[in-house]
């Protein structure tokens, strides 16, 4: 059976504890004991957010603790290289290749944060998920471009129609197409590998 820790972390206002949610909506459909959690942070607009799932047979403690993640998935990229102390040697990171410059702060070179991931004990990934969800006329969707490119993984533990099915559940109308519409880019964008 499936053991897996998941660490996903953005700004307020990007749909992490929405996408936390969704991940464990599909793992209890799949039969497994899931915990999801916020565990820093404050959910408000701009403001840094992690949130934690974590799923399996028998789950102990209800976060995800360092250095113990399977996977990251990033929604900024600030935001996925604060966090990488999360996963474990060999996991896997999926970070949304989008810069949101933190207030108050010298410009920051997006080239050198991405040197920087470069030779670390970790498979990372950068997927364009901004520009996706910009392309789809709404940025709030970029969770939704993240949740796809999370599900291309070889070793991922679910498939489109479980996803969907959930996405049905949550969301009606207009965005439910929409949000369906932005896991299928997702799905289908090309990953970028650092290492």
């Amino acid at each position: 059976m499936v053991k897996e820790g998941i660490i996903i972390s953005g700004v307020g206002g990007q749909g992490v504890l929405t996408l936390a949610r969704l991940i464990g909506e599909i793992a209890l459909m799949k039969g497994f004991n899931v915990r999801v959690a916020e565990v820093h942070g404050l959910a408000q607009r701009g403001g840094s957010l992690m949130a934690s799932v974590k799923l399996g047979r028998s789950i102990l403690a209800p976060t995800v603790g360092l250095g113990t993640a399977d996977k990251l998935l990033g929604l900024e990229l600030i935001e996925g290289i604060r966090y990488l102390n999360y996963l474990k040697e060999g996991g896997i990171a999926i970070i949304n290749d989008y810069l949101i410059e933190p207030p108050l702060s010298k410009p920051l070179d997006r080239r050198k944060l991405i040197d920087q991931l470069r030779g670390l004990p970790f498979k990372i990934y950068l997927v364009n998920a901004y520009s996706i969800a910009r392309s789809l006329g709404d940025v709030r969707v970029v969770n939704m471009v993240m949740l796809g490119a999370y599900s291309k993984l070889k070793d991922t533990w679910f498939n489109w129609s479980e996803a969907v099915k959930v996405l049905k559940r949550v969301f009606k109308g207009k965005l439910l197409e929409l949000n369906i519409k932005a896991f299928r880019m997702g799905k289908e964008a090309p990953l970028k590998s650092l290492s």
